[in-house]
């Protein structure tokens, strides 16, 4: 096994996220994997794929993206009254009920959010103030990477022009050296501000990771 060393810059990159896709949870699994090594600060940022595609898609898909919808708005009602960092463990948490456990029930939120205000956050998924928050973290990824897009995003935060794209959409999340191959090249890639776009026909279903794996 190759050797992997910590690069000794720091990195800061924005991810876009919404809890509902499985696609953006192996993506945002594989990010937590290289944070174990690479020196990367990541600021989670809201995209409700309910606000993006409420015009297009099915209606139950529109009511399942709508619940995640109003999870967007709690977080980031504990964003402002917390901090950035309380929207990493939230995410977190969220995506364990929505992926592993299937709920999105306000009681299974609750059992989340114990050791927080626990009224004021409920409170915030049915409060629409929230959601020009969440509109306005979607123009910020629209402004970079276009708005023909979905989740995840990921913007590299950098004193030179920023640049972002959409993906990498991963079946699986690699591990150890493998999560790190890909997010050097990964990396590579997006620093060259000429590169638009690689993709090729999906012909593996999406596969979430054991939950063992992201409680580690």
């Amino acid at each position: 096994m190759q050797k992997r060393e910590k690069k000794e810059e720091n990195k800061e990159i924005f991810f876009y996220f919404d809890p509902i896709c499985p696609w953006c949870w192996n993506t945002s699994r594989w990010i937590k994997e290289v944070q174990k090594v690479e020196r990367l600060n990541v600021i989670w940022k809201s995209f409700s794929l309910f606000e993006k595609n409420k015009n297009t898609m099915s209606k139950e898909y529109l009511d399942q993206t709508e619940k995640t919808h109003k999870m967007l708005r709690m977080i980031e009602a504990a964003r402002d009254k917390y901090g950035d960092e309380v929207v990493d463990e939230m995410y977190t948490k969220l995506g364990i009920l929505v992926h592993y456990k299937k709920t999105t029930a306000k009681k299974d939120i609750e059992s989340q959010i114990i050791k927080y205000d626990k009224q004021y956050l409920l409170n915030s998924l049915d409060d629409p103030k929230w959601d020009k928050v969440i509109l306005s973290s979607m123009e910020s990824a629209f402004d970079v990477v276009g708005e023909d897009v979905g989740t995840p995003i990921i913007i590299f935060n950098s004193s030179k022009k920023k640049l972002g794209y959409f993906g990498p959409v991963i079946t699986e999340v690699p591990r150890g050296d493998d999560a790190i191959s890909l997010w050097r090249n990964f990396e590579n890639l997006c620093e060259y501000s000429h590169f638009y776009e690689i993709k090729r026909t999906r012909t593996e279903d999406v596969k979430i990771p054991d939950l063992k794996y992201i409680q580690e």
